[in-house]
């Protein structure tokens, strides 16, 4: 039985009605609609296509996908479920792009949905070897106002208050689509225009978090890149007020009565000490002609458990002459590794309610990256090392102190700081050569900072092979390890299609994955013997899972390949389109050790 609910689409299959919206052929009801069923063949009816300027090939996955209230099965395509890879896969999605006739400008401004797989055990269909699915919206105070006022009224990454249409109704759009060669967007303004005078004094920004997930205490949030946490149940995934979490502490700037500090996405789960660590920014002092100060913080299991209420420790505070933006973090077993930057934000800009992404200027070309490192014991800053003509890095693969002292610092390097532009709606959707040349300049590298930390260096793992979000066994997290695997887009695609392995003694790639037509979001590593310390042997025993978009048939699937070979082991259809999202986690069964968990803070997850 699968229960859906269709937001801002009446009746309408998901992703139909986004195009159907965006092409503007007619008046669309907004708001939650109750709860209806829908089979899964009406939730993957066609609708009509995007305008014919739109020419990305993944563009019918850049849609609105209804919420699955109950349990949902999935037709299993290939294999099995393997007994040891049993438990939910959860996934951040961004799922819901417009509030009655607005649409938001940018990627990371979808509203944001929790969809859970259930991999194999009691429940599932086949015996328990298949899979399952559910999905519920992000209950934030954003998006209920949003929900509620039929309107988007906030600055977001990319859209600014009362956005409209994304394709204006005078550029002639066609029953066919087509815009009529008028253009996209030529007739209207800038979104940093549509700021509405009466949504009071200062940015309404946004509260979507739409990003990432960790476990922090046992308990299971929604990230952005603000310090922004909003918990959600990991079996009924309601969140909003019924969750009642907040952090009692002063380490997030507040602007306007919201959460203003920049954080990362990424921040670090160390199992050996049980605690989370990241950081948050405050950026205020940049304006009043002093520097922008950084707050980095641990929050250890001991600490947190089901109190309510979680006060965060400071290990270090530091500072530098910009606010900047950083998507990762890095930890090794002594060490935080922080990278600023060369992403500035423009702090007028952000105050006059400029969207985000108009807040950011980028000075790849002229300003190396600092690399600084900060004793986790002692919070003093250990080093700071400059990286010139490195770019801009958002992803993070291993990160650990070398035998000589140094620290090793594997990341995805773009050549400068253009991704929050390339993925903009109207770029995405009618420039696809603009996205993929961005995921094309995504390079995987080795940055080794040299001991007393004053010099780094980087190099090319594989050298002109594209690379995106990498991946390793984290049960070697802090330590040395032989595999990565990552993302990359083989030379005609425009966003990423195959999954690689590289053996990092040798940087060649020795397993890919690809098909025609199929592209892929981040794959996360669960190992298969999660209670043992990996060997040489066993390193690379586990499995990759990811949501795979086929172009050609308008379905998504569920996939599991073997870590080992990269051939799948398990791939399962939804029931309708899986979005184009980032990140997510998976936790098993049971415990690492094996036993039985007792409730979803026993069991053994893996993020990245």
């Amino acid at each position: 039985r699968s229960a859906t609910r269709p937001h801002a689409m009446s009746s309408l299959g998901a992703c139909a009605a986004l195009a159907l919206l965006l092409a503007l052929m007619g008046p669309h009801a907004g708001g939650v609609a109750a709860a209806s069923a829908a089979s899964p063949a009406a939730a993957r009816a066609p609708g009509p296509p995007w305008p014919s300027a739109a020419t990305s090939p993944v563009k019918d996955a850049i849609c609105n996908a209804p919420e699955v209230t109950e349990w949902a099965d999935l037709t299993t395509l290939e294999g099995a479920v393997p007994a040891w890879l049993a438990g939910t896969f959860y996934r951040n999605v961004p799922a819901l792009y417009n509030n009655g006739n607005d649409v938001v400008r940018h990627w990371f401004d979808a509203w944001a949905q929790i969809t859970a797989f259930q991999l194999g055990g009691a429940g599932a269909p086949g015996g328990g070897s298949g899979a399952r699915m559910r999905s519920r919206f992000i209950q934030s105070d954003s998006y209920m106002t949003a929900t509620k006022d039929n309107a988007y009224t906030f600055v977001g990454v990319g859209t600014a208050p009362h956005p409209g249409p994304l394709f204006p109704t005078n550029n002639s759009v066609g029953a066919d689509g087509g815009d009529g060669g008028h253009g996209y967007g030529g007739d209207v303004p800038p979104a940093s225009e549509h700021v509405a005078a009466e949504e009071g004094l200062g940015p309404n920004i946004v509260n979507d978090n739409d990003v990432n997930i960790a476990r922090i205490g046992g308990r299971f949030f929604a990230l952005t890149d603000r310090d922004l946490y909003m918990e959600f149940d990991p079996d009924t995934l309601e969140t909003g007020a019924a969750t009642g979490f907040k952090f009692d502490d002063d380490i997030s700037t507040v602007f306007f009565g919201k959460v203003a500090s920049q954080a990362a996405a990424h921040g670090v789960w160390d199992d050996d000490a049980r605690e989370y660590v990241n950081y948050a920014q405050n950026p205020m002092g940049v304006m009043l002609g002093g520097n922008a100060t950084h707050k980095f913080w641990r929050l250890r299991d001991a600490d947190a458990g089901a109190n309510q209420t979680w006060t965060r420790e400071v290990i270090a505070t530091i500072s530098s002459k910009n606010a900047t933006f950083a998507h990762s973090l890095g930890l090794t077993s002594k060490y935080i590794v922080w990278m600023e930057q060369p992403l500035v934000f423009n702090l007028w800009n952000f105050a006059a309610g400029k969207p985000v992404y108009e807040n950011m200027d980028d000075h790849s070309a002229d300003v190396p990256m600092r690399m600084h490192v900060i004793d986790r014991t002692t919070g003093e800053e250990a080093g700071v090392a400059e990286v010139p003509h490195y770019g801009c890095s958002y992803h993070t693969g291993g990160v650990y102190e070398d035998s000589d002292g140094s620290i090793v610092y594997d990341a995805v390097v773009n050549p400068n700081c253009e991704l929050m532009h390339a993925f903009m709606l109207e770029p995405m959707l009618t420039q696809p050569n603009m996205t993929g040349g961005v995921v094309h300049s995504g390079r995987l590298k080795r940055c080794r900072v040299a001991p007393g930390f004053a010099t780094a260096h980087c190099d090319e793992i594989q050298p002109g092979m594209s690379a995106g979000f990498p991946n390793y066994n984290k049960l070697l997290a802090r330590k040395p390890y032989r595999y990565v695997y990552s993302t990359t887009a083989s030379p005609d695609a425009q966003f990423y299609n195959t999954v690689v392995k590289i053996d990092l003694t040798t940087n060649k790639t020795v397993a890919a994955f690809t098909r025609p037509h199929l592209y892929l979001s981040e794959s996360i590593f669960f190992p298969q013997f999660p209670s043992k310390a990996p060997t040489a042997a066993n390193e690379d025993a586990g499995a990759l899972l990811s949501i795979a978009y086929n172009a050609t048939a308008g379905t998504s699937a569920v996939m599991a390949l073997d870590a080992r070979t990269l051939q799948p082991l398990f791939v399962a259809a939804t029931p309708h389109i899986i979005p184009l999202h980032f990140h997510g986690i998976h936790c098993g069964a049971t415990a690492a050790d094996g036993s039985p968990a007792a409730t979803p803070a026993d069991r053994f997850c893996v993020w990245n």
